[in-house]
């Protein structure tokens, strides 16, 4: 049975706040392409996030105001991914500026 364009928004949107259900739905959803689609770009969002927020943790030991870097820098993280979770749940196709390039150059299936 087919899933319900909504359904497919839904799982879509889910992928960026939720890495864990992107990376579910990169293992089991072959056939829906918009859900590959972003749950590739969640999953590729929360891995640079993991990068992203060791380098912040590293420099903020070196700086009086470490807390509030650290503090900026989730609330950032929180606010992008419920941004892009809404333009997903809206049914957008958009581009995340160096993660939609990076996984454009090294994963075949990415489109």
């Amino acid at each position: 049975m087919a899933r319900k364009k909504s359904d497919s928004q839904l799982l879509a949107a889910l992928a960026y706040p939720l890495w864990p259900v992107a990376l579910v739905l990169l293992i089991f959803e072959k056939k829906d392409k918009y859900v590959r689609y972003h749950a590739f770009q969640g999953f590729g969002f929360f891995v640079a996030l993991s990068i992203l927020s060791i380098a912040v943790s590293l420099a903020s030991m070196t700086t009086v105001f470490g807390d509030i870097i650290k503090v900026i820098f989730w609330v950032y993280a929180v606010l992008a991914a419920l941004n892009y979770a809404s333009k997903a749940y809206n049914g957008k196709k958009f581009k995340i500026p160096f993660v939609y390039n990076f996984l454009k150059k090294n994963v075949k299936e990415f489109k």
